[in-house]
């Protein structure tokens, strides 16, 4: 009994001091970091019906003409990821301070993504109808599409990160995305297969389970990490390092995550995501082919009677029109060297196109780190940003 209220005496404790940030929504949590940012919620609707909530940010005292930069999250993540550390630590901060219009994108499926225009809701089956598939060819251009013409840029930088890479090199390389619309494209920590992946629960995902996954849940959401989350926020204060070990089961080690942010995270995250989604990943790790979703049997259904999913020309690749950065992590367990090597090899040549492996970088360092501003973020992404898109003046 004793050590039952001391438990509760913590969690009082705890709960007392909860960083307000886990309340509040993005731009509730940007304008709390920049009072002096304009901050805005913008609905766009893709070609088929989804609406995916936007959120955009800029220095108004900066803001002297167009200069968009689109920030694309990973799979079973969402925009805060982005807006997860402080301003001095954040890449999206540290855009807007230069005078850049930022841009957070949502895929569909995510907490920001379960609007419909038509009858579908999140409770309907056809709703999760979709996978990385449909973000490249439907969620991604109507994004660019739509600042383009909010903002008046003819064109729109671009930065993804895991799932935000493989969706964009899909898009350009199938021509969802006309090549002339994107100013530069960073992609870190990058995908377009993953067969030498080393994370053990991929591992179980790329064997039978992908099977299972494509078949569960009607096809619905993929629940498990919304179960996970009740299981863990219930440990997170008074063992916050109980939720980062769940987290890396699934991205691998976390090396400079900023723990007294994890309640902030938790309450953020998952974003969500499809079954079918998961199952397609899991396909990019066996068969590990850059191509659409196999649905077996109804393939001809879906890809005009061929039996098999037509492959993504990742050869076609734009690089002599869009400026390439590759930001990988020597640790990273899901974006392994190797499937990266893949990629490079892949990608036609230009003089464009960079390459930068980060020492001991895992896959969500990139944006999680706290330093990753010394080491990503102003050393190399900010320089290759500014010479695609330079801001009317700018401090590095």
């Amino acid at each position: 009994m004793l050590r039952l209220l001391v438990l509760l005496a913590s969690l009082l404790v705890s709960c007392s001091s909860v960083d307000p940030d886990t309340y509040r929504t993005i731009c509730g949590i940007v304008l709390d970091k920049r009072p002096n940012y304009n901050c805005d919620t913008v609905n766009i609707t893709t070609a088929d019906g989804y609406i995916l909530q936007t959120f955009r940010f800029r220095d108004p005292t900066l803001h002297k003409s167009p200069r968009p930069v689109l920030l694309w999250h990973g799979l079973m993540d969402n925009c805060f990821s982005w807006v997860m550390n402080m301003p001095g630590q954040s890449l999206s901060y540290l855009l807007a301070d230069q005078g850049y219009e930022v841009w957070l994108g949502n895929s569909r499926g995510t907490m920001y993504g379960r609007g419909h225009t038509g009858n579908l809701s999140a409770k309907d089956e056809a709703f999760w109808q979709f996978t990385w598939d449909q973000f490249a060819s439907h969620d991604v251009p109507a994004t660019v599409s739509h600042i383009r013409a909010a903002s008046g840029a003819d064109r729109v930088g671009y930065v993804g990160h895991s799932q935000g890479t493989i969706q964009m090199f899909a898009a350009l390389s199938s021509g969802s995305i006309d090549a002339r619309h994107i100013a530069f494209f960073g992609a870190m920590g990058p995908v377009i297969v993953a067969s030498h992946q080393k994370d053990p629960i991929w591992d179980v995902f790329s064997s039978k389970m992908a099977i299972w996954l494509g078949r569960a849940a009607d096809k619905k959401e993929f629940t498990l990490p919304l179960f996970l989350k009740s299981v863990v926020e219930a440990a997170c204060l008074p063992i916050p390092r109980l939720c980062v070990d769940t987290i890396e089961l699934f991205v691998g080690e976390a090396h400079g995550i900023n723990k007294s942010r994890i309640e902030v995270m938790t309450a953020h995250e998952p974003g969500g995501t499809s079954t079918l989604n998961m199952a397609h990943w899991a396909q990019l790790i066996k068969p590990g082919l850059f191509r659409k979703y196999d649905y077996g049997k109804l393939n001809p259904q879906h890809y005009n009677g061929s039996h098999t999913p037509p492959l993504y020309n990742i050869t076609a690749y734009p690089s002599s029109m869009v400026p390439t950065a590759i930001l990988s992590g020597s640790a990273d367990v899901l974006a392994d060297q190797e499937d990266v090597q893949y990629l490079l090899d892949s990608l036609p040549p230009a003089n464009d196109t960079v390459h930068h492996k980060i020492e001991g970088y895992g896959h969500m360092d990139f944006l999680w780190d706290v330093d990753a501003v010394h080491s990503v973020y102003r050393p190399i992404l900010l320089p290759f940003i500014n010479a695609h898109m330079p801001p009317p003046s700018f401090t590095l």
